[in-house]
């Protein structure tokens, strides 16, 4: 938790831009949230995107105001997205985070890391 706002800890900019332009999958007209949710997690489990981090206590303690405030990715500074991100697709499956999750705070969050 310590090493959440240490920036040398981030993925490289190549694995930010491979997770971020999946916001556009969501936004398709024909979209499967499954197979997105899917995809996305196939991805950042593949880059290794924050494998190395353990940012699950931040996730406990913040993780939820994100998550019922989506709002908030809107001013979050981009170790916060990537922990968000990272944190859900690395201890979840699809359905769980369907079932615990809105898809609308996943979406923000890309949608916040598409502009980094």
């Amino acid at each position: 938790m310590g090493n959440l706002y240490n920036v040398s800890l981030l993925p490289n900019q190549k694995a930010i831009n491979t997770v971020a332009i999946l916001y556009d999958e969501f936004e398709a007209e024909n979209k499967d949230v499954d197979n997105v949710l899917d995809k996305l997690r196939k991805t950042i489990r593949r880059l290794g995107f924050m494998q190395e981090q353990d940012n699950q206590m931040w996730f406990l303690h913040h993780g939820n105001d994100y998550s019922s405030n989506p709002k908030l990715f809107a001013s979050a500074p981009l170790n916060v997205i990537c922990a968000y991100l990272s944190e859900i697709f690395r201890h979840y499956k699809v359905q769980q985070i369907k079932e615990n999750y809105a898809v609308l705070p996943i979406k923000s969050a890309l949608l916040r890391l598409k502009n980094f």
